[in-house]
């Protein structure tokens, strides 16, 4: 498999979110061997899809956003659960006068998990290092989620 490296970006300032150093991971960051690989895969795809959709409520484009939306991805990753980073967009859309209430974020994060599960499904996940859990594991891998992530 062909690693494609970081891009780091020089600190900024996204809707109120400092970004220092922000660095897009590289193609090949999810551990090919897990057991759940593609269920990992399956939540980057939405937590970055759910920041694309935030960030554009919030007026954002070009690298401003794809900042933004791994910002997103990153406040995921404060704390067990998906309600810090719904907290973080609440937060980010209300600064703005664009609030959003907590339902429809909610939907909003879980419209996102499904494009980011039937993106997946489009894939050559054999051909991404996924090969544990393509071709007869992609099936039981978007039914439901991996032991260890329920």
């Amino acid at each position: 498999m062909t690693t494609v490296a970081p891009t780091t970006v020089a600190p900024t300032t996204v809707a109120g979110t400092t970004i220092a150093a922000a660095a897009a991971p590289p193609l090949d960051h999810v551990d090919a061997g897990s057991e759940c690989a593609a269920h990992d895969a399956e939540i980057v795809g939405r937590n970055v899809l759910f920041g694309l959709w935030a960030g554009r409520r919030l007026g954002l484009g070009g690298e401003a956003l794809e900042l933004y939306a791994w910002a997103v991805h990153l406040a995921d990753r404060a704390a067990p659960g998906h309600d810090d980073m719904i907290a973080k967009v609440a937060r980010d859309l209300a600064a703005r006068g664009r609030a959003l209430d907590d339902r429809r974020l909610r939907d909003a994060l879980h419209d996102m998990r499904l494009r980011a599960r039937l993106d997946l499904a489009r894939l050559d996940l054999a051909g991404l290092g996924l090969t544990r859990c393509a071709p007869a594991g992609v099936a039981a891998a978007l039914a439901g989620p991996c032991a260890g992530h329920a």
